[in-house]
């Protein structure tokens, strides 16, 4: 099953955050090699939602204790699905931590500031921009300008106050095609290679 089967949404969703980490990244003059590896894990930091029940996807009403229980699994899920292939071994930290804060509130492992992998700290601002700025099946994308608001004001909390930096010099260069969910500037994904490692 891929993406697109699961919900439209994340397929486009991991090809945006993919361009948003990696344009973060060279912003933050990190290494190409590491750049690359956040581009793969950018990519690939949803793929355990795919088997997950996909009603959660296409629910109307909040989600229950329960159903944000089984959402939170989706890092680790991810994780559990690339590991055996043995070749994402750098990737699989920040794919896992995507989801943790710089204050150490979040998820799944409540790591705190730089014991975040860095990686993790860039996919985490991608994620929520464009999370943030997509539509949705029941909700419309917010505003390009209240979105960056956001994001600044999570500076130094949910955020990397060094990425949220890098973040809004990139929003600055790349202004005339973000967000990539208002445009067609996004990069193709190999549905066949999706569809390799999910059967794994």
């Amino acid at each position: 099953m891929s993406l697109a089967i699961k919900d439209p949404y994340l397929e486009h969703h991991a090809k945006h955050v993919q361009i948003y980490a990696t344009a973060i990244a060279e912003e933050m003059k990190l290494s190409a090699e590491l750049t690359g590896r956040i581009g793969t894990a950018a990519l690939l930091h949803d793929l355990g939602k795919m088997g997950m029940p996909g009603y959660l996807f296409s629910k109307t009403t909040p989600l229950t204790q329960e159903e944000q229980h089984i959402i939170k699994q989706h890092p680790a899920a991810s994780t559990q699905i690339l590991a055996p292939l043995g070749i994402f071994y750098h990737e699989l930290q920040i794919i896992r931590h995507h989801h943790e804060r710089f204050d150490g509130s979040g998820y799944p492992d409540g790591l705190k500031g730089r014991e975040i992998e860095i990686g993790a700290r860039v996919v985490a601002v991608a994620d929520v921009f464009d999370a943030m700025t997509s539509d949705h099946l029941h909700r419309k994308g917010q505003a390009f300008e209240k979105v960056s608001k956001e994001i600044r004001d999570g500076s130094g909390t949910q955020f990397d106050p060094e990425v949220v930096e890098a973040f809004l010099k990139a929003c600055e260069k790349h202004r005339r095609e973000w967000p990539l969910a208002h445009c067609d500037s996004a990069i193709n994904v190999s549905e066949e290679f999706l569809e390799t490692i999910s059967k794994r």
